[in-house]
């Protein structure tokens, strides 16, 4: 019983991160983004703040490859 818990906290957390990077991503691609809302999302998910956009995507499709 308690693998099975483990592994409904993990699929949780995986889930929960997941929907981090999508709101990241949809804030990145916005003509405008915000870039507290952005630096809030990037460190939450313990990614390097950057300012420069084209390094700001690497680094999320980096993460994502790992």
């Amino acid at each position: 019983m308690e693998k099975k818990i483990q592994a409904t906290d993990s699929q949780e957390n995986y889930r929960k991160n997941v929907e981090k990077y999508q709101e990241l991503v949809e804030e990145l691609m916005r003509d405008q983004p915000d870039e507290s809302r952005v630096r809030k999302l990037m460190l939450g998910l313990k990614l390097e703040y950057k300012k420069e956009p084209i390094e700001r995507l690497n680094s999320v499709l980096l993460a994502l490859h790992q």
